[in-house]
Formats: C-alpha cells, sequence, structure tokens
C-alpha cells in the first residue's frame, strides 16, 4: 500500500542565530556524562551535564584533552548526531529564565527546544529558531548540521500528524502529512530520497513505512515476524541510522504484563540494498536498554547491562566481553532514589565502533539517556578486550 504525500510550506518562527565559543570556558566540575557522538578513533563529543547545567565537549585528540564548545542551561533532547571530526548536530532544551547559549540571549517566554549544529568542531554554531513548542516532541533525525526532520504531532485528534523538515537551519520550514493516520514513533533518512518512519498502533509500535523519494510517497512494509513471537505481543521497532553505515532496525518484543517469556528480546533487520534482511536474534536478553550498531569495518555490535558481543554476521556467531562497569550507585550515600529509578546498578547507555580496534562505551546509571547525565566514558584500542576511563572536562 502506497500513500501519496505533499510537502507544503510552514510559517517560521525567526531566523538562525549564529554563535560564537567564548574564550572563557565554562565550569564542567561535578558534571556526569550523558549523551555521545563518536565518528572517528580520534574525534568525537560527549556531553555533560547536572539538573540545570550542560556543556557539550569535543576532543580532536582520542580523549587526551577536551574543550568545551557549547553550554546552556536545561536539557539535551535528543541525540548527540556526530557526521565527521568536525561536523556535528545536537537538540537543546532551555528553561527561562536562563535562555542562552554560550551567553547569548534566547527570546523565550517558556521552555523551548533548539537545534544547533557545527561545520567547524564547535567553533561556531547555527541556532535555528525555536522548535513548534506543541509538535516536537524531542524525536528528530538529523542529515546534516543544518538539515532535520522530525515528527510533530497535531494540536487536535482530527488532525493528522506530520513530518516536518528544514535545510537551512531553520530559516524556512516545510511538512507532509504522515501515512495512514497513526501517530509516529520515529523518523530516519539514510539519503535524501530514502527514509523510514515508524508508526504506532495500540501496543503494536512496529509498523515501518519507507520512501524512495524523499517522502513525497510512503509505502507500508511489511517485516517478518521474529519466530513464536504472538500477535498481541508488545513490540516497538527502533532505526539505527549512522551516516556511512548500513542501517539496522531494532524490534523489541515482550509481552505486555512484563511476565518472562521465551520468545522476549530484541531481533534485528538489516537493509540490504531496499530490503530488509532478518530477523536476527540478538545475544542479550530484555534488559532496558539494549543496544545494536553497524561498525565501519562490516562487523556487528550489541550491548545490555555489563556485557558486549560482536560478530561478522547478525545470525552469528556472537563474541561475549564484559566491561567493569560498577554494581553500586555512582552516587551512593545520599542519593535520592526517586532521581534514579531500577536499575541501580551503572550498565551500558551507547556503543560506538569507529575502527581500528577503537571502540568509544558511554555508561549510564538509574535515570536513562534524556534525563540528568549520570555516566561515564571508556575508550578501548584493542576491540573491547581492556578499557580505560577517560576524564572528561
Amino acid at each position: 500500500m502506497e500513500e501519496l504525500s505533499r510537502w507544503r510550506p510552514e510559517a517560521t518562527t525567526g531566523r538562525p542565530a549564529r554563535v560564537t565559543t567564548p574564550a572563557t570556558a565554562p565550569t564542567t566540575s561535578g558534571l556526569a556524562v550523558g549523551r555521545t557522538a563518536f565518528a572517528a578513533p580520534t574525534a568525537g563529543w560527549v556531553c555533560l551535564g547536572g539538573p540545570t547545567d550542560h556543556v557539550l565537549m569535543h576532543t580532536g585528540d582520542g580523549g587526551a584533552t577536551w574543550q568545551p564548545r557549547l553550554s546552556w542551561r536545561g536539557q539535551q533532547i535528543g541525540p548527540v548526531t556526530a557526521f565527521d571530526d568536525e561536523r556535528a548536530a545536537v537538540i537543546l532544551g532551555l528553561w527561562p529564565p536562563h535562555t542562552e547559549v554560550n551567553g547569548r540571549p534566547v527570546d523565550a517566554d517558556g521552555p523551548v527546544a533548539l537545534a544547533a549544529g557545527t561545520d567547524d568542531g564547535g567553533a561556531t554554531w547555527t541556532l535555528s529558531p525555536p522548535l513548534d513548542p506543541h509538535g516536537f516532541m524531542g524525536m528528530c533525525h538529523f542529515l546534516a548540521p543544518h538539515r532535520l526532520r522530525l515528527p510533530s504531532r497535531p494540536l487536535r485528534y482530527d488532525e493528522p500528524w506530520r513530518l516536518a523538515g528544514t535545510d537551512d537551519g531553520g530559516a524556512t520550514w516545510t511538512s507532509t502529512a504522515g501515512p495512514d493516520g497513526l501517530p509516529f514513533l520515529q523518523a530516519a533518512f539514510t539519503t535524501d530520497r530514502d527514509g523510514l518512519l515508524v508508526t504506532i498502533d495500540r501496543r503494536r509500535a512496529d509498523i515501518l513505512w519507507t520512501t524512495r523519494d524523499g517522502g513525497e510517497t510512503w509505502s507500508r512494509t511489511p517485516l517478518p515476524a521474529p519466530p513464536k513471537v504472538p500477535a498481541h505481543a508488545t513490540t516497538w521497532l527502533i532505526p539505527m541510522v549512522q551516516p556511512g553505515r548500513p542501517a539496522l532496525l531494532l524490534l523489541r518484543a515482550e509481552r505486555h504484563n512484563q511476565t518472562p517469556a521465551p520468545w522476549a528480546g530484541t531481533y534485528a533487520y538489516l537493509d540490504v540494498g531496499g530490503s530488509w534482511a532478518g530477523p536476527y536474534r540478538l545475544p542479550m536478553t530484555p534488559s532496558g536498554l539494549d543496544i545494536g550498531v553497524a561498525g565501519p569495518d562490516g562487523r556487528f555490535w550489541a550491548a545490555a547491562g555489563h556485557d558486549l558481543w560482536d560478530a561478522d554476521d547478525l545470525a552469528g556467531p556472537w563474541r561475549h566481553r564484559s566491561v567493569p562497569l560498577r554494581a553500586e550507585h555512582l552516587r551512593a550515600d545520599a542519593w535520592d532514589p526517586t532521581l534514579a529509578p531500577l536499575p541501580t546498578t551503572e550498565v551500558v547507555a551507547d556503543i560506538a565502533p569507529v575502527g581500528a580496534g577503537v571502540l568509544w562505551l558511554t555508561s549510564t546509571h538509574g535515570a536513562g539517556l534524556g534525563g540528568v547525565p549520570s555516566g561515564r566514558l571508556f575508550r578501548s584500542d584493542d576491540d573491547g578486550d581492556t578499557w580505560t576511563e577517560l576524564t572528561v572536562g
């Protein structure tokens, strides 16, 4: 089934602004590691944060030294995306009355979200006008530092969900109605023309649509169901799309009442040039944060809890390693459990295989990514056999 869609111009809320990195570095001591992004063995980005203050740090020497490149009061909303050594993008959440980015005031009557992109390693940034405060859900996909696609929910139940996009840092926007009238979970694009859209229907969050013309038309794309997973299972589908890597789809399947089942787990589908191979069951048992990514050398990586696996083929066999993370609270004595619910141990939050045996690994504790940062950063130069914790700041 194919649905026709048309992009239309949208009203803009202002012009993009350009900010520079100040000569005086913000304070980073005491801030934990949040979201990260790495596209090379030597270069990458780490967001440090606390309940209010956030700083985006950059390294160009493999983590030996770090420079603050972006500071703001609020939250980091959505992932950091790294395209190469110099180019990156991120969504910032600002809270009044401290709506400043690198000391530059941002006009806002309430909490706002901005897209920030850099082409020069963070020396300068382009800030979009505030994103739609009613429709923006925190889900987005950057095709380039100033090119963004994001799902937008409607103000009224009888209006369609829309996919919005900008190719000039937010100076102009267009949008298109989504297919089938269903709510969106996530959208991602592997090229200007090839994209994915996941919609939700009751307990199913795994309805895949694909486009080959930049979103003008969308085709419902059935995926083979994992064996023995019943139709009434609770499922959700997450696209794992990284610049220059094969696209993966991760399907999480569980019973809706959380009772363990032998078929419950995470399954992967691989883009093989217009069709999807799989499903392949990943080696971990369901644990909350399940991660699967493709490496630049053709290998695949999976992580959950304190465990890491890699394989030359999604069908296996998988090689297993343990990551030396802590088994107790990071903020032991006086930590408020309402701020960091279960799990109470430190777990893997992200992995970035970047080639030449180099792996970057981010942990989190209690609160998941997107909340208050609570993790640490590690680096391995031997495919994960040994790890070094890095001090960021």
